[in-house]
């Protein structure tokens, strides 16, 4: 058998799992109540690590059309993650009326962690064929009753 060379790790791995993250847990309201997900601290701080790794500024706004939880919690949460320290708000020198949110330095520290942890739990190919197999087989057996 032969050992298979993982490429390394780049920037642009990261903005493309934190999309995919963000995608994956959007997708959840497809299936069940969007209340039973309303996270609206974490869909934040992602948020707001996606820009950072895609280099462009991210708004208040931006954070009221990606979340599924209403303008007046997002705030609150803005609130409360500025005065913990996770994030910062300035000024946009073009528009006095936008606020721009960005991740702190201990923001940016805590996700570049989390994302490498992530990274590093993910299962091998060959558990996503297991589990593919498993839910054929539980499909399967609803079909049979």
């Amino acid at each position: 058998m032969t050992e298979q060379k993982q490429r390394p790790f780049i920037a642009g791995d990261g903005a493309e799992i934190v999309s995919k993250v963000i995608e994956l847990r959007q997708k959840r309201r497809e299936f069940f109540s969007p209340e039973l997900f309303a996270d609206a601290a974490w869909d934040i701080l992602l948020l707001l690590f996606l820009a950072q790794l895609e280099e462009r500024n991210a708004g208040t706004a931006d954070l009221r059309f990606s979340s599924p939880v209403p303008a007046s919690t997002i705030g609150r949460w803005v609130k409360k993650l500025e005065t913990d320290g996770w994030i910062r708000q300035q000024g946009d020198a073009s528009d006095p009326a936008r606020r721009i949110l960005e991740l702190s330095g201990a923001g940016t520290r805590a996700m570049q962690t989390w994302l490498k942890e992530w990274v590093a739990q993910q299962p091998s190919p060959a558990s996503h064929d297991r589990v593919r197999d498993l839910l054929e087989r539980i499909e399967r057996g609803r079909r049979e009753k």
